[in-house]
């Protein structure tokens, strides 16, 4: 489990480095990779994926779907969203789907394992963790006093 952890953060990491040639980075815009198309990395946040080409490295979803109709020659992390595998599809790698589902054809292959945690186990994490941070704010604004904000406190009138 570890080590799917660290994947994830090394993959989410990727999308803060500058993109170089064949890479595919995206926010709320899909992805598709067509036909004879080869992509290396591709990383997708708030938006889908479509791979009917090749990727060479690895794939990230973030908040959004997967439908992969081609060979991924390392990982696919895919968080908050569904994974859909063609007869045609081929992971070298691992497969990751942390809050959504996988649909595989018995023909797709998945190389070194793959983790599926379904929405069910997703959301009571996600709502813990909003907690949390809900109370670190709330204790935060409690403790602080009003003086530090900069601004004088406004009339009732």
């Amino acid at each position: 489990m570890l080590r799917v952890l660290c994947s994830v953060c090394a993959l989410l990491l990727l999308a803060a480095a500058p993109p170089r040639v064949g890479n595919a980075i995206h926010v709320g815009e899909d992805i598709t990779v067509a036909g004879p198309r080869q992509v290396r990395n591709a990383i997708c946040f708030f938006c889908s994926m479509r791979i009917d080409g090749a990727a060479r490295s690895n794939l990230v979803v973030a908040a959004g779907n997967l439908y992969l109709n081609g060979p991924v020659h390392r990982d696919i992390v895919v968080l908050g969203g569904n994974v859909t595998m063609t007869g045609k599809a081929t992971v070298e790698g691992s497969l990751v789907v942390f809050g959504g589902h996988l649909y595989r054809d018995p023909a797709a292959t998945i190389g070194r394992g793959r983790v599926v945690i379904r929405p069910i186990v997703f959301l009571p994490i996600l709502l813990i963790l909003a907690a949390i941070l809900a109370g670190l704010i709330f204790l935060l604004r409690m403790l602080s006093p009003a003086e530090r904000s900069g601004f004088p406190p406004l009339s009732r009138y």
